[in-house]
């Protein structure tokens, strides 16, 4: 893919706020393309997965801050979520045959879609960079979609011959899941897995769930695991990551600081660590 992308889209759609110098193009391996949102401070990343017969995959979808479809070199054969936040499924209206979980909250968040006054992070303050003054943020919204298929916990989809298998990992929301791509020992891991700050203290997150969720990606991936391609902060990760995850939650690695406090989601424990944090509920 090109990596200028003005040169290859020309001008931005009218609809939305930002032109597609929004993202940063990179591929991170063979046929692997990270899509990153850097100009917000949730640094979301979806991620493009070339197929055998030349085809593309398209893990999540984005904020919708920008019109993702446009930096694509030609539709997805396929459009995969790792879970229904807002910041992950922006722009899957624009996209058919898209999939999600076979689970309650997942498809119905779907297909309600997130208002102005649902998100969090959508304030001027949460830009890297000025968001045009003919653009009203608290007009923003991500549209529900009715049209959608579901996967299933262990389903092992060929898409044009990339092997994709779906691993269910419940805990920062109840039908959250990373996809791992047996041929390259990839997993992306969305918001389940990443060098960042964990939020578990949503109202729809359990840690309990999360850790078993750790226990499992361990247990039946193990060295299998070649990098984890993570849904925010940067486009790859150390496959260690899920052990040092592990090791924070059985007390085998010490936290560099602990932090008390109150945001948005309700009250919250912060436990730190080098490269990621986990914030509990308190």
């Amino acid at each position: 893919m090109a990596n200028n992308i003005k040169e290859l889209l020309g001008q931005p759609n009218s609809e939305y706020p930002f032109g597609p110098d929004w993202y940063e193009i990179t591929e991170v391996a063979l046929g692997t393309t990270a899509i990153r949102e850097p100009h917000h401070f949730e640094d979301v990343f979806s991620f493009t997965k070339a197929t055998a017969n030349g085809g593309l995959v398209l893990f999540d979808t984005g904020m919708g801050l920008a019109n993702i479809k446009d930096i694509l070199p030609m539709p997805p054969v396929r459009t995969l979520l790792t879970h229904s936040h807002w910041d992950h499924i922006g722009g899957a209206g624009l996209f058919k045959n898209i999939s999600i979980l076979d689970n309650e909250y997942e498809t119905s968040r779907l297909r309600a879609g997130w208002r102005k006054d649902e998100t969090v992070g959508y304030d001027e303050e949460a830009f890297l960079v000025k968001v045009p003054s003919s653009y009203d943020l608290n007009q923003f919204n991500i549209p529900g979609i009715e049209s959608f298929e579901t996967f299933k916990d262990g389903d092992a989809i060929n898409i044009d011959g990339l092997h994709v298998v779906v691993i269910h990992t419940p805990g920062h929301t109840p039908g959250s899941v990373c996809f791992f791509l047996p041929q390259s020992g990839e997993l992306i891991t969305g918001d389940t897995l990443y060098p960042g700050p964990e939020y578990l203290h949503l109202a729809e997150s359990s840690v309990n769930d999360y850790l078993q969720s750790l226990y499992r990606l361990r247990s039946e991936l193990g060295n299998k695991i070649t990098a984890i391609l993570p849904g925010h902060n940067q486009p790859l990760a150390e496959p260690d990551l899920l052990n040092r995850h592990i090791a924070a939650f059985e007390g085998s690695l010490t936290p560099t600081e602990i932090v008390e406090g109150v945001d948005e989601f309700g009250p919250y424990e912060q436990r730190k660590f080098a490269g990621f944090s986990l914030m509990l509920p308190k």
